[in-house]
């Protein structure tokens, strides 16, 4: 059973080192009267003990502030304004306010952000992790704290953090599928270039699909990019370049699809008929030429769903009980013309270049 949070206090330092209260506070505000020697014991076991010192005036705090913190790589992208916005729905509805930051994908960034969202004392955090290679260091204060974390989209693995995502394995097995029985023989997969979490997930499912269909896999037609705007075009201008180029690419994320066709177009590249096009997200899907195929979720249910089960979380945590959840939000594959070509062109051509 978890034991409750306890806030740490300066009469805690005080009564650990046989200090009085005043002397701790001095030494952690740095006054002179305090020898050196003190200063730094009293700072090193302040740290060791997790206490979270503030130099602003103390304030009453409630056992819950019935707020979240929430944290995302970019709010501009209309999948993560859909999922905050289904988050704040929620929240609202359970009378909960919302602290939303963004870490642009940076892991340096994230780490600042939940750091602060601790200090501010949030009930529970809301995190769809940095692109970068992950580590875990700084949650752990919530862990030891008992206060619940829960990752959504681009998830953390681990056991004592809930977790609301697609089924990223099967989505991406089931868009290189679609691709296969267009007649597509030489696939690309163009992936995130930190390849951990849903994108080692997606990478698998695109391998599965190849194997059960007798199909090579290519390590040269892996293209591990920042997935943005000039990545697709890059991506566009070494397909052009090269010897044995895809004949259908799979794309982790569908603007930088979108910025990788209009590229192809413009070097001579007919889609779907030269090659087939294919994304996760559909924020762009409807406004490229052709339309683009994509993988989409309910990115607001997905928000509504992961608040509700933080918040039950943060009720847990009040009867000492925390159990950490797995759950799985629907997907569809919505095929368009971007991956669908004319059968005319397959009796008549026979897909080199």
């Amino acid at each position: 059973m978890n034991k409750p949070w306890k806030e740490i206090t300066i009469y805690d330092i005080a009564e650990k080192l046989n200090l009085s209260a005043s002397t701790v506070s001095r030494a952690l505000n740095d006054h002179p009267i305090i020898k050196e020697k003190t200063r730094k014991l009293v700072k090193a076991t302040a740290e060791a003990m997790n206490f979270e010192f503030n130099t602003q005036p103390p304030i009453q705090v409630a056992v819950s502030q019935r707020t979240l913190g929430v944290v995302v790589p970019f709010l501009y992208r209309d999948q993560m304004a859909e999922i905050v916005s289904g988050i704040m729905e929620a929240a609202s509805l359970a009378d909960y306010e919302v602290i939303i930051a963004q870490s642009f994908g940076l892991l340096s960034k994230e780490i600042e952000i939940v750091k602060s969202m601790y200090r501010k004392k949030v009930d529970g955090l809301l995190i769809c992790l940095a692109f970068e290679k992950q580590e875990m260091e700084h949650f752990s204060k919530f862990r030891q704290h008992h206060i619940p974390i829960c990752s959504f989209y681009k998830v953390w693995n681990d056991a004592y953090c809930g977790q609301v995502r697609i089924n990223d394995f099967r989505a991406a097995y089931e868009l290189t599928s679609h691709l296969i029985q267009s007649e597509y023989t030489r696939i690309g997969y163009v992936m995130h270039q930190s390849g951990d979490g849903i994108y080692q997930d997606r990478l698998k499912g695109f391998k599965s699909a190849l194997h059960n269909h007798n199909l090579v896999f290519e390590p040269c037609w892996i293209f591990k990019t920042d997935l943005s705007l000039n990545a697709g075009q890059a991506v566009a201008k070494q397909i052009s370049l090269a010897e044995n180029a895809p004949d259908a690419l799979v794309f982790d994320d569908d603007i930088c699809a979108a910025a990788c066709m209009n590229e192809l177009k413009k070097l001579g590249y007919k889609v779907p008929n030269d090659i087939g096009i294919t994304a996760f997200g559909n924020a762009a899907a409807l406004v490229t030429e052709p339309p683009l195929t994509t993988i989409d979720f309910q990115r607001y249910q997905l928000g509504q769903m992961v608040a509700t089960q933080l918040i039950n979380q943060v009720k847990y945590r009040k009867l000492h009980e925390i159990q950490p959840f797995k759950t799985e939000v629907g997907y569809e594959l919505n095929l368009r013309a971007s991956s669908l070509r004319q059968r005319s062109y397959l009796k008549t051509s026979s897909g080199s270049y």
